[in-house]
């Protein structure tokens, strides 16, 4: 007499089958949730500190005499002079140092200043009194690259 009470080897094969997929297809769900989550995290650090360099220089380059503006490196680094209360100017520079990947600010001589990290590249160009900076940010996760660009016109008032 047979005991209905119990699984046969196929039943419990198949079973695991089944839940060996179930498993499977939640644990991939998983990992492509956790990989959007960290590259979108990224995008969101790569966006803000584009956004937060290219305000901390566009700030100061409103203020520079277009006459005063010089760049060079092929357009990688910028200086300038902006009038004082005194009626005297300071100078300040900005540049990419690509050794670390760091927009880097210069003033006074000697004295620097970190403005934005994982930057990949760096460009200013001046027409009439027009000025362009076109910045962008790129970060490796998992070995697949990461970037975002952001590109400001800033009208010289002086």
């Amino acid at each position: 007499m047979k005991n209905k009470d119990s699984f046969t080897l196929m039943e419990i094969l198949v079973t695991t089958f089944i839940l060996s997929l179930i498993i499977i297809c939640a644990a991939s769900i998983f990992y492509l949730g956790d990989l959007n989550w960290r590259r979108d995290s990224i995008l969101l650090e790569l966006q803000q500190e584009a956004r937060i360099a290219i305000d901390r220089m566009s700030r100061e380059l409103r203020q520079a005499e277009s006459s005063s503006i010089i760049i060079g490196n092929e357009g990688k680094n910028i200086s300038f002079s902006i009038p004082d209360l005194s009626g005297g100017t300071y100078d300040i520079n900005y540049y990419l140092d690509i050794n670390s990947n760091q927009i880097i600010r210069e003033y006074p001589a000697g004295t620097t200043q970190i403005l934005g990290n994982n930057v990949s590249s760096l460009n200013f160009s001046l027409s009439g009194d027009t000025l362009i900076i076109t910045l962008q940010v790129s970060k490796n996760l998992r070995g697949n690259p990461l970037s975002f660009s952001l590109k400001e016109k800033i009208k010289l008032r002086n």
